[in-house]
């Protein structure tokens, strides 16, 4: 990515601007697009539901943004499955209510942090479990299969354009 020196006016002014190169825009492009539809085709055509409002976040941080530690495939999958865990047992437990809502993104964060795969749509997926009433099995279809789905498209996009981002994080620069 290009590197612009020019300060932004407001609370911009701390950051430099980053200008994605052409292949980094096509492959976010071509990534998100195939994930989701992918994803989009089973759910609406095979009867195989797989959608989760909180993959398009996903496919945001993994298309465009996955060099960022919380875009990391750990993150993603485990940051999902955690929240899908927490959300579903918090509506197994005490139903639907406004309070059940906040008791599962926040278990969920809680979770995440404490396993260090903190993946920020993962707060929307376990308000989803606990909003629409999931079954265990949910944590399974859609998440599990939709998460890797997004994932496996992920890897086939970065080593098709040779993207400089990486979804598995190089934990010697934390040394």
């Amino acid at each position: 990515m290009a590197v612009l020196n020019y300060k932004m006016p407001g609370w911009f002014y701390k950051h430099k601007v980053t200008i994605p190169n052409i292949r980094q825009l096509i492959a976010a492009f071509v990534g998100s697009f195939t994930g989701i539809a992918i994803v989009a085709y089973f759910s609406l055509n095979q009867e195989m539901s797989l959608l989760v409002p909180s993959f398009g976040a996903s496919a945001v941080l993994l298309y465009a943004a996955s060099h960022v530690p919380m875009a990391q495939s750990k993150n993603v999958l485990v940051g999902h499955l955690i929240s899908a865990l927490v959300g579903v047992t918090i509506y197994q437990l005490w139903g639907l209510s406004w309070w059940t809502l906040a008791l599962g993104v926040a278990l969920a964060i809680l979770v995440m942090m404490f396993t260090d795969t903190l993946h920020p749509p993962g707060g929307a997926t376990a308000f989803a479990a606990v909003f629409t009433q999931q079954e265990y099995i949910f944590v399974l279809k859609p998440v599990a299969v939709g998460v890797l789905v997004l994932l496996a498209i992920a890897i086939v996009v970065h080593k098709t354009f040779k993207s400089s981002q990486c979804l598995v994080r190089d934990n010697s620069e934390d040394k």
